[in-house]
């Protein structure tokens, strides 16, 4: 009886060596992947302004967790710093300097803009185990978050409409400029030059023929070679199909987005591969080395607006509109979602895993990521990035009809109505929605508000008894109240969810992780922050380590800091002075050995 799994490698393989032949032509373009035009200074300049936004946005994560701010998102700090950099530089000096640095960094915030999309892809990939991890949810359930979704965007995204509307000041519309297609370049032998994005697809198409073919071939490879050929193989789908769905008509893509085909396919890719190269491989798989690079992307935000503060900022009535509006829309939609779908006593509301991850559906991803784990983990940020995408989707295809269906509330004709309303509720890929209609001064306006209004979003997570107040909704015990008091814990290294007990009250959480390295990983980084207020005595008693902890968040975020390790963590009676007892796994070290 034949094998199935032989039998795909060998479809799989035929496949990929037809391809492999048919395309094999484009081995010309490789250079290209490294080289624009052939020459190095672009490129050059490309990673130098990339490694230099990545190393800043490295810096400032070092000074917060140096401040003991380690609930403040790092990306966030960097967007808002270097935006406050770059306006410094223009009041002290002159704007012609302040242009000059922003130029500087520009060919890295272009390429890290330009593939952002592939920094966000990962979370997706994974979702399934997410879902899977869920408790076995009624229709009901399922109905309910759908509905959270699709109101949730509506009421913000007219909520925000509506503010922007009654403060945005009056003038004449202007006339959209009309986009004449550029020549296509000729080479010296007549034949008609691939654009740069071109060149990329298929020298990436080529790559990925050549990593499919390799691993259904790894039979008969040595061994040393699977592990390569694999994370070739799910590199080059993660990055052809993000490219290659971008070819796509514009409806097409308000409905299938982008991040949607990448996800789905870089999956698939991840299944084929197998064991032998996991996408997510404690810091070295390539879903790791993909999303290690959004904390990057989101700071060069801070540059993009910079660049666009002539249309939101130098004039008082649009910033007074443009803050307005971003402020109101980051309250409106943690309070709705609070009351609708959090709240126990609200005929929407649905169970705290899928209900704190909605808290984050109006933000774009990197912010919502951070934002999950400021809530805790029972706010899982796949999930979280699953919302953000479906309501940015949403939002691409329905978000200007909305305003032109009610035009005796919205003036949708002014595109700093249309940019902040965009924004505000459906961040990033709503951004992107606009571009493709051409509205480029609201896409413009809607990225510097989407940067604002998660601004505001994470701020208000920030203020005291906020995140406390929001989880005491779902289990009737806000975790402020152990402040102040050392804990006893134990954590044990099986087991499928995280566990908060008191004496009276139980708070389960979904955070899940996988591969015992990563334990010992998070205890190497609880021994090295020794001295931080939050943890102050390590003890080593074989078989446990024991730290004396003042809060039981920090416990909480040092889970989430790391991961894939399934964890149970129980606090005891919190009146009860303790520590944290973490038991030591048996076949990796001695004592003294962390």
């Amino acid at each position: 009886m034949s094998d199935p799994k032989a039998n795909l490698r060998g479809v799989v393989g035929a496949a990929a060596a037809i391809v492999l032949v048919s395309r094999i032509r484009d081995v010309r373009h490789l250079p290209r992947l490294l080289l624009d035009k052939g020459s190095p200074t672009q490129s050059l300049h490309v990673l130098a302004s990339s490694l230099a936004i990545y190393g800043y946005e490295r810096f400032v994560a070092m000074i917060l967790r140096r401040l003991g701010m380690t609930r403040m998102p790092s990306t966030l700090a960097a967007m808002l710093s270097l935006f406050a950099a770059l306006r410094c530089v223009q009041k002290l000096r002159d704007r012609q300097t302040s242009d000059r640095l922003a130029d500087l960094l520009k060919p890295g915030v272009d390429f890290l803009g330009k593939w952002m999309g592939l920094f966000l892809a990962p979370p997706l990939v994974s979702l399934d185990a997410s879902i899977a991890r869920l408790p076995p949810y009624s229709g009901a359930v399922w109905a309910n978050t759908s509905a959270l979704l699709g109101i949730g965007w509506g009421a913000t995204h007219c909520a925000a409409a509506a503010v922007a509307s009654s403060l945005v000041p009056q003038r004449a519309a202007p006339t959209p400029a009309k986009s004449v297609a550029a020549p296509a370049k000729q080479e010296a032998n007549g034949n008609t030059q691939v654009s740069q994005d071109e060149a990329v697809r298929r020298s990436w198409v080529l790559l990925g023929a050549a990593g499919f073919l390799g691993v259904a071939c790894s039979p008969a490879l040595p061994l040393v070679m699977h592990r390569p050929l694999g994370m070739l193989c799910e590199m080059s789908t993660t990055v052809c199909s993000f490219a290659l769905s971008k070819l796509l008509p514009d409806a097409v893509q308000r409905v299938l987005h982008p991040l949607v085909i990448c996800a789905v396919s870089s999956n698939l890719a991840s299944r084929f591969v197998g064991p032998t190269a996991p996408y997510f491989d404690e810091g070295r798989g390539v879903g790791d080395k993909l999303f290690q690079w959004l904390p990057a992307a989101v700071t060069g935000l801070g540059v993009r607006m910079y660049n666009t503060t002539g249309l939101w900022l130098d004039n008082a009535d649009d910033f007074k509109c443009v803050l307005a509006t971003c402020s109101a829309s980051g309250c409106f939609s943690i309070l709705l979602t609070t009351l609708g779908a959090v709240n126990p006593k609200s005929p929407l509301t649905v169970p705290a895993p899928l209900s704190l991850p909605l808290l984050h559906r109006s933000v774009m991803s990197a912010l919502g990521i951070e934002g999950s784990q400021a809530i805790g983990p029972e706010c899982d940020p796949k999930l979280a990035v699953a919302s953000i995408l479906i309501t940015g989707c949403i939002g691409a295809s329905l978000g200007n009809t909305l305003l032109e269906a009610f035009p005796a509330i919205f003036k949708s004709s002014s595109p700093l109505v249309r940019g902040v309303a965009m924004g505000c509720s459906a961040h990033s890929i709503g951004t992107a929605g606009l571009i493709s209609f051409g509205d480029t001064e609201a896409a413009a306006i809607s990225g510097a508000s989407m940067c604002l209004a998660g601004t505001m979003h994470t701020l208000v997570l920030q203020l005291p008894g906020v995140v406390s107040g929001i989880r005491s909704l779902v289990s009737g015990l806000a975790l402020g109240g152990f402040s102040g008091r050392p804990v006893r814990c134990a954590w044990s290294c099986f087991g499928a969810a995280v566990q908060l007990q008191s004496s009276a009250e139980t708070i389960e959480s979904y955070r899940t992780f996988s591969g015992m390295a990563s334990a010992v990983r998070l205890l190497r980084h609880l021994r090295l922050r020794q001295r931080s207020p939050r943890c102050h005595e390590i003890r080593d008693t074989a078989p446990h380590l024991e730290l004396v902890l003042t809060r039981p968040e920090s416990v909480i975020h040092f889970v989430q800091g790391f991961g894939d390790v399934f964890l149970r963590v129980s606090c005891h009676d919190h009146a009860v002075p303790g520590a944290l007892a973490v038991p030591r796994p048996p076949h990796v070290c001695r004592a003294g050995t962390w």
